[in-house]
């Protein structure tokens, strides 16, 4: 199927199923874009100590 075979199906769905799929495209995409960001990011290790000043910076955040 073309992408264009694609959308003319899609928009003959009513607007509720359009959307329900929408939203299952869009989490498997994000699913999708995290797992390539992840890949480039190098693997650093973090101690417990900062793990938890990430921790207390974002609730600092939170509160602000």
């Amino acid at each position: 199927m073309t992408q264009t075979e694609f959308i003319k199906t899609f928009e003959t769905f009513p607007a509720k199923a359009r959307l329900a799929i929408a939203r299952k495209i869009q989490a498997r995409m994000i699913d999708e874009l995290f797992e390539e960001l992840n890949a480039d990011l190098p693997d650093a290790p973090l101690t417990t100590d900062e793990i938890q000043q990430e921790i207390d910076a974002y609730r600092r955040e939170q509160k602000a």
